[in-house]
């Protein structure tokens, strides 16, 4: 998982200093607020930027078999990516077991309610 840093080392800040609220805090409090329509909106995005097709729409029933260019190696691709845009890591086990996007926009859902 990516280190986040908002400035600070180790022990360099006084236990119980109060502090502005970093653009990290803002993105976890957002992170831990969404919903269905912005995974979705978000993951959009992702699928547009791997497979490089703007017309990308994703819905919980979309597969490998509905998008161009889906193989093995881009399925690699594109959990980076999702990965990265949702700044977490799925497990093997969830990654193997994927039938579609619903269920990867569900494994998101759950972690960022976590």
């Amino acid at each position: 998982m990516e280190a986040f840093t908002d400035g600070y080392s180790a022990g360099s800040r006084p236990l119980g200093s109060s502090r502005k609220p970093s653009d990290l805090d803002k993105m976890i409090k957002e992170q831990r607020n969404m919903d269905t329509k912005t995974i979705y909106a978000r993951l959009d995005k992702v699928f547009q930027d791997v497979f490089d097709d703007d017309s990308i729409r994703v819905n919980p029933k979309t597969t490998a078999d509905d998008i161009d260019d889906w193989d093995s190696l881009e399925h690699i691709t594109l959990i980076n990516a999702v990965e990265r845009e949702f700044r977490m890591k799925f497990k093997m086990g969830e990654v193997s077991s994927m039938k579609n996007v619903g269920e990867m926009a569900d494994i998101i859902a759950a972690r960022a309610k976590a």
